[in-house]
């Protein structure tokens, strides 16, 4: 099983999130991603089925008893690459402050890039 923990950064504390800081928690595949959250006492409801790539948010808390548990450190950078992959080719939606914006991604120059579509 290949479950990895991403580096714990700051973040804005919200009413559905108290916490100052957080991770990323995810694996090679949701099944072993659903198994490790169990072990770690996560509720399923706090799956995040993002389409780049599910995951769970962890505390500080949690992402130690993660480590404890098996779980791989990896960088942000690291954690950025392996979205990459998982980007669907073809049309997609990425949401923004204007609304939706659709195209298609790219690799140019050994970066990702989203392609705009032309409009209709």
């Amino acid at each position: 099983m290949s479950v990895y923990v991403d580096t714990l950064l700051p973040c804005i504390k919200n009413s559905k999130w108290r916490y100052c800081e957080s991770c990323h928690l995810v694996a090679d595949t949701t099944e072993e991603l659903h198994a490790f959250a169990e072990q770690l006492g996560l509720k399923r409801s706090w799956f995040q089925n993002n389409r780049r790539l599910p995951h769970y948010d962890l505390t500080k808390n949690m992402r130690a008893k993660a480590v404890r548990l098996g779980a791989v450190e990896i960088s942000r950078n690291e954690f950025v690459s392996m979205m990459k992959p998982r980007i669907c080719r073809g049309q997609l939606t990425f949401a923004n402050t204007t609304g939706q914006v659709k195209g298609e991604i790219v690799k140019e120059g050994g970066k990702y890039i989203l392609r705009k579509a032309a409009a209709k």
